[in-house]
């Protein structure tokens, strides 16, 4: 990935590992396009950083401050984020005790994926700040005396050279898609919170991380508001976030589905006179034919240009690409979108900014469960049951963890939440843990290939849908007048998950016959979730996934690492699995191979096709 990496020694060795230092963040220069800089090379800190042309960076000089921003802040001209940036860091310079407040309120109100690096030229001081939501997300390894931090975690792992792996959170992602809270994959590095501020104090030699702020979803400010007014005031914040995402210089290109999120992003676009792409992919196993033919309704109604891109299956390139540039947090699974990516680079060139609708179905739906949960025992059996892609005994069976430390360890994770009712504990789970962590990562492999954005997590917009009562979200009531007042026509055209648009009368009906799924007993779910998967024969190696399933295990029996950590007897019992459950499970045994054996088996199938 492009962007920032910082290695904090207090001991003075950084010339001491200079070579090693060099020689990890040329590792991070991925194609022809990158390049990477060094901004600083101290006796305590070493400051770089790698990227392509277009990948925003700016650097800003004066005589106090030397401030590197990663990413953007929106809706302001240079001069004018320079200025914002000044007036942070002398705030935090100056009055150190009031930092945690001023920075908090500051990202409550700032609009931006960002990351911001500080140092004070006269106090030996250094402050690292993230957005709101860590959008960018960005890796660490922290000691009493070291602070590795990077947007690989390749980069961190090299530094301090362990790649040990957290057996808890590999039963995490077997179990969810993602390990929860700020585990990563390796032991001991982690991923920086939302919200972070890092102090940093040459003098003191101190290294401090804390969390400024953190979302409450069970305090609602709006509980009074009209209705029709919080959607007119939805519209207008919504619309401003995507002008601001725009500018003069590169083309909008929206990702077009057939659901509801993208074609929000492209109706405010729409109606704001903003000129705009559509762009899809056609999937050559037909899943993708109603998400285009929707799409082509939706580009008619708002008279744009829509490409559509016919993708064949991924090859072992694009798997171990994937593997290369996300260390495993993006599922490989996701590799097939790698070359619509580059077809799209191709079509508009490089400046562009590629507009998606995620984080759409967790602000304007009301997201809570719909089983009524008396305690955390059951908010717990409710978030595996429901988000699971292993089943909890498959996990234990495969990794020999107790299913009570697995359970405890989602407790523990649920406990630190600031919500009391457990139906917003649930929300805050969605939101923090299956948005924060699983789709921001996703959006995060876009941005190896261009500047990826979602209006839906505008800090703005964000904290006033979240606000609004729930009674307004239900049944998308709040989505279907939101949708309504930026296009008409497009809230008219089916939803392709529903068959039907969100005007249709007989959408609480389905709503509702829809919910029954969720009220029934775990037991019963479970029974179901087996018997609608589509399966495919795991050991057996003469069927529909040849190459993909030799990989796997031609991994699995020559990387004995990979027995460290996950139970080769077990795997072997596993008659059937599903395609998600496959390449979740594909996913750790590369990330294992690639990283303890320096090797990847997949690079033997670089021709070949993975399903």
């Amino acid at each position: 990935m492009p962007g920032i990496s910082f290695v904090l020694d207090l001991d003075g060795s950084i010339e001491h590992n200079k070579e090693q230092i060099l020689q990890s963040i040329n590792s991070l220069i991925h194609t022809e396009s990158y390049k990477r800089e060094i901004l600083f090379l101290e006796k305590f800190y070493f400051l770089g950083f790698t990227k392509y042309n277009e990948y925003p960076v700016t650097t800003f000089d004066s005589d106090d401050f030397y401030i590197y921003l990663e990413g953007k802040l929106y809706g302001y001209d240079n001069s004018i984020v320079k200025e914002k940036l000044n007036e942070l860091a002398k705030h935090i310079f100056h009055k150190p005790n009031n930092a945690k407040n001023y920075v908090s309120d500051w990202l409550l109100n700032t609009d931006g994926d960002f990351i911001i690096f500080m140092i004070h030229k006269y106090s030996n001081k250094i402050f690292i700040i993230n957005d709101a939501f860590s959008r960018l997300p960005i890796y660490y390894y922290k000691s009493d005396r070291k602070l590795i931090l990077s947007r690989e975690l390749l980069f961190v792992s090299s530094i301090i050279n362990k790649k040990q792996f957290d057996t808890m959170s590999i039963a995490q992602y077997l179990l969810f898609g993602y390990p929860l809270g700020k585990r990563t994959l390796l032991e001991d590095i982690f991923r920086l919170e939302p919200a972070s501020l890092i102090k940093i104090d040459l003098d003191s030699f101190e290294i401090e991380i804390e969390r400024v702020s953190q979302f409450n979803f069970e305090e609602k400010r709006y509980k009074g508001i009209n209705f029709n007014e919080q959607v007119n005031n939805l519209v207008e914040l919504f619309c401003n976030a995507c002008i601001n995402r725009t500018n003069s210089t590169d083309k909008n290109i929206v990702s077009m589905s057939g659901g509801l999120d993208s074609r929000a992003v492209a109706a405010a676009l729409h109606k704001e006179n903003i000129s705009f792409y559509g762009a899809t992919y056609r999937k050559i196993d037909k899943t993708t034919d109603i998400d285009i033919k929707i799409a082509e309704q939706l580009a008619n109604a708002f008279n744009i240009d829509l490409k559509i891109f016919n993708i064949g299956l991924p090859g072992g390139d694009d798997v171990f690409e994937l593997l290369k540039i996300k260390s495993g947090l993006n599922e490989l699974g996701m590799s097939f979108i790698l070359p619509f990516f580059y077809r799209i680079k191709e079509t508009f060139g490089n400046r562009m900014i590629y507009f998606t609708g995620d984080g759409g179905d967790k602000v304007l739906p009301d997201i809570r469960p719909s089983a009524k949960l008396k305690d955390l025992d059951e908010l717990t059996d409710y978030i595996i049951v429901n988000n699971q892609i292993f089943s909890l005994d498959m996990v234990i069976a495969l990794t020999k963890i107790d299913k009570s430390k697995i359970v405890s360890e989602l407790k523990k994770r649920l406990m630190t939440y600031p919500e009391k009712d457990l139906h917003y504990k649930y929300v805050h789970f969605l939101i923090y843990e299956k948005g924060f962590k699983w789709l921001f990562e996703g959006e995060d492999r876009n941005r190896f290939y261009f500047w990826s954005v979602t209006p839906f997590y505008s800090i703005q917009f964000f904290n006033s849908v979240m606000n609004c009562p729930d009674s307004m979200k239900m049944n998308y009531k709040l989505y279907r007048e939101f949708l309504i007042k930026l296009s008409h026509k497009a809230s008219l055209i089916d939803n392709a998950n529903w068959k039907m648009p969100i005007t249709s009368k007989k959408l609480n009906l389905y709503l509702s016959a829809k919910n029954i799924y969720y009220i029934l007993p775990s037991k019963l779910k479970r029974i179901i979730n087996k018997r609608i998967k589509k399966n495919i024969k795991l050991y057996e190696r003469n069927s529909e996934i040849p190459s993909t399933r030799d990989c796997f295990w031609e991994q699995v029996e020559n990387c004995k690492s990979i027995s460290k950590y996950l139970s080769i007897s077990d795997l072997k019992k596993i008659k059937n699995i599903s395609k998600p459950e496959f390449y979740n499970l594909f996913t750790i045994t590369s990330i294992i191979e690639n990283y303890e054996d320096t090797k990847s088996t997949i690079e033997k199938y670089y021709s070949s096709d993975f399903i």
